[in-house]
């Protein structure tokens, strides 16, 4: 009889040598392996033991035992304790380093109370430490999806990421390779499960369908995203009181300070391609600020500024040519330009606006264009040739929210490949003039939103609604139907996945 403990096996060589040698009785011999790599763990036993982060109480258990060994934990410290091993958010390895310091000091209330006020600064103090252990979960990560771990610093601290929106900055980012006829979204889908299954992200939200809404990485863990991406000159990142000068040929960087103060410091980097902006700022982006940025990142391809903010959207834009990827919001933008419609490699485009009364933008000339969302009515016009199959939008797959008059069969038939589609406007007026019976067009439509201008009369009825044949998940805002809409559901959709009023 024997036990053979394999601790932390990143491969699956490992145990196939191994099991080629061992003899097989019923003797009660144990082995037991430990991994961070799910596919490992299967490839041992296809019903492995799964050990997620530690509760609270299973958190305070193994802090108390490694601060105390012997005795147990003075009451008048527990508060305090428990405190402490909460901040290390259910990771092991936190706890165990933090608890080591705990060790080897005097335990009283005076000196726990200040270790509390400082836990992240401890935990980072003892960097080192920490690194050898979780590098290993970074070495090991395959070369494709390094790049998607590392790109999490870029975001402070304990943010927590929508999934959708770190997909299309993957794709924007190109570190998405395409896989068959699979979509690229898909494909970076795949690649944040395959790194949930490895430990090195956490799901923090979950969409009613059980995949993943949003996500994060432990506060080490972020601590290693930083320290290796600028070890291989991936990112940069500058909060409050670090230098405003760059490195050379950065590529990266996530600004966590005031973006005006930024920009005005004139750090020019020609070779800047991703700008991710979360420090909050006391004004929005001005047209002089929009001058300073065409001038010193000439070669921007990702521009988040929606936390920011933007006073004006401005004509020009189209200087920023190699953008991909473009979030903005603006609480007092009066126009939309055109010139928008000539960023020819925007791949997203998000836009809350207000005071942006039903735009026109053209989007048969945005052939890369794959996701735009417009917090209003926007208007599209009608494609210049509908024999002409270069003006089909094959990329498009979310657009939100356009006016009903926008509609039309021609429309709709250059949107082969949508997924996602809302509506903005006066719907009781079109659904009577059985505009909305080309939805029937959209073979791939999975998800439809119908929003009311509270304006306009309330929708009444669904009649002359014909819903497409995919559709799972429909949604009604400021609705007012005067019938049971579920006999229409039945007879216009073979599978109904979800439906929604608010």
């Amino acid at each position: 009889m024997y036990m053979i403990v394999l601790d932390d096996v990143w491969k699956t060589d490992c145990w196939d040598e191994l099991n080629q040698v061992l003899a097989t009785n019923t003797c009660g011999s144990r082995i037991i392996i430990t991994t961070q790599d799910e596919s490992v763990a299967r490839h041992v036993n296809e019903k492995p033991l799964k050990l997620n982060f530690l509760s609270e109480e299973k958190s305070w258990e193994l802090f108390s035992k490694k601060v105390f060994p012997v005795e147990r934990c003075p009451t008048d410290l527990e508060d305090l304790g428990k405190q402490m091993a909460e901040k290390c958010k259910g990771l092991p390895l936190a706890i165990v380093v933090l608890a080591g310091v705990l060790l080897k000091k005097e335990k009283t209330r005076r000196w726990w109370s200040k270790v509390s006020s400082h836990v992240s600064s401890i935990l980072t103090e003892q960097t080192d430490q920490c690194i050898k252990i979780l590098q290993l979960s970074y070495d090991n990560l395959p070369d494709h999806l390094k790049p998607c771990f590392l790109y999490f610093g870029l975001f402070p601290n304990d943010f927590e990421i929508a999934a959708r929106k770190l997909f299309r900055l993957w794709i924007a980012e190109g570190f998405v390779q395409k896989k068959d006829n699979e979509k690229m979204e898909e494909v970076a889908e795949e690649y944040l499960e395959d790194l949930i299954a490895r430990n090195v992200v956490q799901v923090s939200k979950m969409h009613v369908d059980g995949t993943v809404k949003a996500c994060c990485v432990h506060d080490l863990l972020h601590k290693i995203c930083i320290f290796k991406a600028k070890e291989e000159k991936f990112l940069e990142v500058r909060a409050f009181g670090s230098s405003y000068t760059l490195p050379p040929n950065s590529r990266r960087l996530g600004l966590h300070s005031s973006m005006l103060n930024y920009i005005s410091s004139n750090p020019a980097s020609s070779t800047l391609r991703s700008m991710l902006c979360f420090g909050p700022d006391e004004r929005p982006l001005s047209l002089e600020a929009w001058k300073l940025l065409y001038k010193h990142f000439p070669s921007l391809r990702v521009f988040d500024a929606w936390i920011v903010g933007v006073e004006v959207i401005p004509n020009d834009i189209h200087k920023l040519l190699h953008l991909r990827y473009l979030t903005l919001k603006s609480p007092t933008a009066q126009t939309l330009p055109a010139s928008i419609s000539n960023l020819w490699n925007l791949q997203t485009l998000v836009v809350a606006a207000p005071h942006i009364d039903r735009p026109r933008l053209n989007i048969w000339k945005m052939k890369e264009l794959r996701h735009l969302r417009f917090h209003g009515q926007l208007l599209l016009p009608e494609p210049p040739n509908e024999n002409d199959s270069n003006n089909v939008s094959i990329n498009l797959q979310t657009l939100y929210c356009i006016s009903p008059d926008s509609c039309t069969e021609r429309v709709f038939s250059m949107l082969p490949n949508l997924l996602k589609l809302g509506i903005h406007g006066n719907l009781e007026e079109h659904r009577l003039s059985k505009k909305f019976q080309n939805f029937s067009i959209l073979n791939c439509l999975q998800t439809l939103k119908l929003e009311r201008d509270r304006s306009c009369r309330k929708l009444d009825s669904l009649e002359y609604v014909v819903f497409p044949p995919n559709l799972s998940k429909l949604t009604l805002v400021g609705r007012q139907l005067l019938e049971d809409p579920m006999d229409i559901f039945l007879d216009n959709i073979s599978f109904f996945f979800f439906f929604q009023i608010s």
